[in-house]
């Protein structure tokens, strides 16, 4: 999978050091979908709260931890990975 070169890389490669990672991991608020680990991640926002999220489905599905509720009514096999805890029961979820 494709793996962008963030500023810190750039920034190592010219100085030989990094201090600040420059992407956010899996369900970590995030501003923008540019700041999520890996390209295909996305900046979901839900509610007040925006954090980095995946797309998922039975076939893609969502790491130890997360759930896949369905984030698009017209497409029931499919959502985006947030972490279980943020998650209800009455949720419909894509697998």
């Amino acid at each position: 999978m494709f793996r962008r070169l963030g500023l810190c890389a750039v920034f190592s490669f010219t100085t030989g050091a990094c201090e600040q990672p420059d992407s956010i991991e899996l369900g970590v608020q995030c501003k923008g979908s540019a700041e999520c680990k890996d390209p295909s991640d996305t900046c979901l926002t839900i509610g007040t709260q925006s954090k980095c999220s995946m797309a998922c489905s039975k076939e893609n599905p969502c790491p130890d931890g997360y759930a896949c509720p369905v984030t698009d009514a017209a497409n029931k096999t499919q959502g985006m990975c947030l972490p279980q805890s943020d998650v209800s029961r009455s949720t419909v979820m894509a697998y």
